[in-house]
Formats: structure tokens, C-alpha cells, sequence
């Protein structure tokens, strides 16, 4: 099954830079090209203004353990360009062939909807095959995609909140459901706390 997945932040920039970069006489290209070109610009125009937090704040989000699965590594990056700035924090936990890979990421600055691709299938989307399934919903006020993949046992989840911060989860050799139970141990409500802060 192919899943929307949240598309990395340099995937991003890589997009808009090579579009925007595009000479004067982008007029004369295709519609699809000049549609996909305003709806950046707009996105853009629409982006949160505020800076985000720094990724040391976001690391302390990381649990030591996540379904009884110890962390194995943390990291954290700040990126910006044309503007748009970035703030990431990311960990791996595993022990055996069961793996999670957490990421939380400040998109203050990003167009969202590009940080996020699956946030455009929009709440209530619904997908099932024989593989596996995929579905975006709203659980405590925020929107959330998940998705489970039988032939790889891969689970997903992956949560926008405040408009702003993105907790991905996608967890390996595991069961359905299980990359929602492992973003329920980290606190999205701090997330929310700072989202709301900011906009004071």
C-alpha cells in the first residue's frame, strides 16, 4: 500500500527553491505548472511568521523509552531558507527487529501543507487494501494520519499541533495501532502549550 507520508524538510525546499527559481517567462508553461506555482506562493504567504523553538527544547520531548523500547540515538537540526525556518528533533528506540523512529519538527515559518503532504487528504480520508490501510482523523483536537502496512508490518502515525509542530511515528516489526500508542507516551501537550504560547 502506498502511504502519504510527511515529506522531509530539504524534499521541501529542494521543491520550492526549484520552482520559484523558474525564469520570467514561466507563463508560457504548461497550467498544472503555474497552478502548483500560485498555490506555493499562497502557501507561503500563509505560513506562520513566528520563529520556531529552539531543537534543544524539542529533544527534551523525546522519551529515554518508548513501549519499553530503549532510545538508541537523539539528534536535532535547525534549517531555514527563503524565509521559511525549520526546527527537528528526531530519535530512534529498538531492541530486536522492533524499531521506532520519532521525529518532531517546528514548521513556524513553513507552509504546512508542504511540510505535511498527508495534512492535505484532509479529515475523514479513509483508504483499505489488502495490504493494509490508511486513514486521517481528529483525536484530541488535533488531526492525525495513521496508516499500517501488513507485508513490512509497518505502523505510522503522524500528528499536526497548533497548526505548526508535526510528531511523526513510524514504528517496525510491530502491530496495528502501535505507532499511535508510541505518540501517545510523547507529550503533545507541551507542543500545544508552546503553539499557544506563541501566538499571544
Amino acid at each position: 500500500m502506498k502511504v502519504t507520508r510527511f515529506v522531509p524538510v530539504l524534499a521541501t525546499f529542494s521543491l520550492l527553491v526549484a520552482v520559484l527559481a523558474l525564469p520570467a517567462r514561466a507563463q508560457d508553461a504548461p497550467v498544472d505548472l503555474q497552478k502548483a506555482l500560485a498555490q506555493l506562493q499562497q502557501m507561503q504567504q500563509g505560513a506562520p511568521k513566528a520563529d520556531p523553538v529552539d531543537f534543544r527544547e524539542l529533544k527534551k520531548l523525546l522519551p529515554e523509552e518508548l513501549l519499553g523500547l530503549p532510545r538508541t540515538s537523539v539528534s536535532g537540526s535547525k534549517s531555514g531558507m527563503m524565509g521559511m525556518k525549520v526546527s527537528m528533533a528526531e530519535a530512534d528506540y529498538g531492541k530486536g527487529p522492533r524499531t521506532i523512529h520519532v521525529t518532531i519538527m517546528d514548521a513556524a515559518g513553513t507552509p504546512l501543507g508542504a511540510a505535511a503532504g498527508w495534512s492535505m487528504l484532509g479529515e475523514g480520508y479513509e483508504q483499505e487494501t489488502d495490504d493494509g490501510w490508511e486513514r486521517v482523523r481528529t483525536v484530541g483536537g488535533h488531526l492525525l494520519h495513521e496508516s499500517w502496512s501488513k507485508d513490512d508490518r509497518v505502523s505510522t502515525a503522524d500528528m499536526v499541533i497548533g497548526n505548526r509542530f508535526i510528531v511523526s511515528i513510524e514504528l517496525t516489526g510491530g502491530q496495528p495501532g502501535d505507532a499511535l500508542k508510541a505518540l501517545q507516551q510523547v507529550d503533545v501537550n507541551a507542543l500545544a502549550e508552546m503553539a499557544a504560547r506563541d501566538k499571544k
